[in-house]
Formats: structure tokens, C-alpha cells, sequence
């Protein structure tokens, strides 16, 4: 995986699974021993739906080894997760893909707005060039 030059990530566990949330840990080292600077971080905790979820007969969810349902509780509490983020220098939040990504795209619209505060200097790749003669006397698209 490829970090170097990064200037934003989105680091994501699930809040049913410790395991998941353990591995941010791994996952903000690696960053931060390819990086040459600290990138705008976001510690996003996922399925934060678990504590209120009923389980009806035929909604999906994970089954245990004798086929009855498993009713997901919740395994890292909000605090973790903002300890974890505030230890990282990260913006943290709490979302449910299950509105209707709702909260996903709120989520996205305010790490958009981050984004915008902080100045990003474009890389030379992105500059645009200047017109040429040729390109002035196209008059259209195939021409």
C-alpha cells in the first residue's frame, strides 16, 4: 500500500469488533512511517446502529454455529473511539450505513468542509497548460 505524499485518510473500524478497532493502530503506524508529514486524519467508528438493532426472522444478520441469530453488541464504546482519535490527531465520528447512507454522505459533506479550510498546494501534474495555436483554431471537439 502506498501512503507516501498522502494528505487526507479515513480510517474506519467497526464498532462491533475489537479486532477492527485494534488494527487503526497498525493501520495510523504505517502512515505515519511512509508520510514526511502528519496528513489530515478521520477515525470514522462504523455500525454505531448495533445497540439498537432488532433482529427479526428474515433480516440478515450472522448466524452462530447452531443457526439462530446473533444480535450484535457493541464491543468499542464512543469514548474508545475518541481517545484513539485525539491520540492520533484525527476527527473523529460515529456512523450507520444503514439510513440509507444518509449519515455516510453527512459524514463526507463535513470531511469535505475540513478539507476545504486547510490550503492544499497542487502539484505540479495538476497545473493546466497554456493554449496552443492549434488548440485555438479547433472549432469543435473532433475537429
Amino acid at each position: 500500500i502506498f501512503f507516501r505524499d498522502m494528505d487526507i485518510g479515513i480510517l474506519v473500524y467497526a464498532v462491533n469488533s475489537l479486532e477492527s478497532f485494534n488494527s487503526i493502530s497498525f493501520w495510523y503506524e504505517s502512515i505515519m512511517a511512509e508520510t514526511n508529514h502528519e496528513p489530515m486524519l478521520f477515525l470514522l467508528g462504523n455500525k454505531c446502529d448495533v445497540d439498537t438493532m432488532n433482529i427479526t426472522e428474515d433480516e440478515e444478520d450472522e448466524d452462530d454455529e447452531n443457526g439462530k441469530k446473533v444480535i450484535q453488541k457493541r464491543a468499542v464504546t464512543s469514548q474508545m473511539g475518541s481517545q484513539l482519535a485525539q491520540r492520533i490527531h484525527a476527527t473523529f465520528y460515529e456512523v450507520s450505513a444503514k439510513n440509507n447512507g444518509k449519515e455516510i454522505r453527512d459524514i463526507l459533506f463535513n470531511i469535505a468542509k475540513e478539507i476545504s479550510k486547510h490550503s492544499v498546494v497542487p502539484s505540479p501534474i495538476a497545473q493546466t497548460a497554456e493554449p496552443t495555436s492549434q488548440s485555438i483554431n479547433k472549432k469543435g471537439c473532433c475537429d
